[in-house]
């Protein structure tokens, strides 16, 4: 094959983002996880006191002719009814994240394109970022298709955003654009290790 009609079938290197609409869910799942936490060593309290205490017990009660542990028992099924929930309210809010999720996906441009987007914002990395962004990051839709996001929409959008989810877009935009074509492709040659027979 020719070098132009490689060239002409050069694909540019993109990278798929998730960012949640919601931040609230995330601290609400960090709690989440605190609560899931908690209850998983108040069951394992639970259970060791009550194995120490049938440790204890006669022999008619370790064969189960009788209970004098009632409320060591009932303190392990409190402790394992709250696990439980635990594991349910975990697993609803990270359900609504998963419905708060939008997937961006962020593409390369060329070295040309990158540079007039530079120079159009005066040295400035904030705009130059902003720039980028528009330029770059694309939508995917529930239906996994790609879709251009309009300036109505990121008027919207990054103004809104925090800078941690403003931070994602950066860092895509890096890798994508910069680093990805820094990369050293020395483990494709003959003696590289992943590719001897």
């Amino acid at each position: 094959m020719e070098l132009k009609d490689r060239v002409a079938g050069m694909r540019f290197a993109h990278r798929d983002v998730q960012i949640s609409l919601d931040g609230a869910l995330v601290m609400e799942r960090e709690q989440a996880m605190a609560d899931l936490a908690n209850a998983n060593t108040q069951l394992r309290v639970a259970r060791r006191e009550l194995a120490q205490a049938q440790d204890t017990e006669g022999p008619d009660d370790r064969l189960g002719k009788s209970s004098s542990n009632p409320e060591l028992e009932q303190a392990v099924d409190e402790a394992e009814a709250a696990l439980a929930a635990a594991h349910a309210q975990l697993a609803d809010l990270e359900e609504r994240m998963r419905e708060n999720l939008v997937t961006f996906r962020v593409t390369a441009i060329t070295k040309d394109r990158f540079r007039e987007l530079q120079v159009a914002a005066a040295g400035d990395p904030t705009k130059t970022y902003s720039l980028l962004a528009r330029e770059c990051v694309r939508w995917v839709n529930p239906d996994g298709e790609v879709e251009q996001i309009s300036a109505e929409v990121w008027d919207e959008l990054e103004p809104a955003m925090t800078q941690g989810q403003w931070a994602v877009f950066v860092d895509a935009l890096d890798e994508v654009n910069i680093t990805l074509g820094r990369n050293r492709l020395d483990f494709l040659g003959r003696g590289s290790r992943t590719t001897q027979s």
